[in-house]
């Protein structure tokens, strides 16, 4: 997605609207996620850091994944 702005702007387009997380339920690879890609200085660094469920997570959230494009290279 990262290479291909297209790509990413009609996969964003497709994601449902984020729905409000009930209280005390965490979802763990999300949390993990966002706590990688936060951390992370390059996309780089955060494709190393991300497993394949954090990444998923990644996947259905347009937050995160702004914030992984506003990574540099």
């Amino acid at each position: 997605l990262h290479a291909d702005p297209g790509l990413a702007e009609a996969h964003t387009r497709m994601l449902p609207s984020a729905e409000p997380r009930p209280r005390g339920s965490v979802d763990v690879d999300h949390t993990l996620a966002q706590a990688k890609v936060v951390e992370a200085e390059t996309l780089d660094e955060a494709r190393t850091w991300l497993g394949p469920k954090e990444r998923m997570a990644l996947l259905h959230d347009r937050a995160l994944l702004d914030r992984l494009a506003r990574l540099a290279p």
